[in-house]
């Protein structure tokens, strides 16, 4: 979100300060973000994006971070339940439309990611069923394409299952009905401990002094030349900032 709201990065050669594991985001895909976390609270946020900008870079871009905690009587629920037939609420319908246009009328600039954290959470229903998860992800492909964005949904991987191809844990439907997905897991075993041992400088330690590896792997994409090929990167500190392995 930082990265996708640093409308000015310095130029084309240059890491930006929020490089997302060593990548960067093209001019065409910079504008307004939007993160809506429902774990979240302000204190947490602060000291997450205090640890990722601490030269406060994102008060010069359309960076929005809403935590529902502290929003009273606030129901996030964009898919319900009525009986066994799923229904969008009026958030999903015409509230989080409003917002989006909102967000692009205040920053000047057109919402280009929307981020939804976790996203079992904005279904009133199952996780697991099918019917409310293709209806959610029917109405975000609806509104990716209206405003021109990416829509991230955020989610836990199953305890089971296969290293460098999880899946969101619940419905199939979650990645059947996604255009992309990536997987985040510790790295286990042997593996771990000689894979730290070749970069102390990133590997942080926990609190029974293991080294924290993670390995990331894009496990689902829509296009061709996809990086597929699975990514070790290193959780650096307390606030969980995941740095690329050189």
């Amino acid at each position: 979100c930082l990265e996708v709201a640093n409308l000015t990065p310095a130029n084309d050669n240059t890491r930006p300060p929020h490089a997302i594991l060593g990548s960067t985001v093209p001019a065409y895909a910079r504008g307004a973000s939007v993160f809506i976390t429902l774990e979240d609270d302000e204190g947490e946020v602060h000291r997450r994006t205090t640890s990722l900008d601490p030269n406060r870079t994102r008060r010069q871009g359309p960076c929005y971070v809403i935590t529902a905690s502290s929003l009273d009587n606030f129901d996030p629920t964009l898919v319900s339940m009525e009986g066994r037939v799923a229904k969008l609420t009026e958030l999903a319908k015409r509230e989080l439309p409003k917002l989006l246009d909102d967000v692009a009328e205040e920053a000047g600039c057109p919402v280009r990611l929307l981020v939804l954290d976790p996203a079992g959470d904005f279904i009133n229903g199952d996780e697991n069923d099918a019917a409310p998860v293709k209806l959610l992800m029917r109405r975000l492909r609806t509104l990716s394409a209206q405003f021109g964005a990416t829509t991230i949904l955020l989610g836990h991987v199953p305890k089971a299952g296969k290293r460098g191809q999880q899946t969101m844990r619940g419905s199939s439907a979650w990645m059947a009905n996604a255009r992309f997905a990536y997987s985040l897991q510790p790295k286990s075993g042997e593996r771990a401990k000689s894979g730290a041992a070749n970069d102390n400088t990133l590997a942080s330690k926990g609190k029974a002094g293991a080294p924290r590896l993670i390995e990331g792997c894009l496990t689902k994409a829509n296009h061709a030349g996809a990086p597929i090929d699975q990514t070790t990167v290193f959780r650096r500190d307390e606030r969980g900032r995941l740095v690329r392995a050189a």
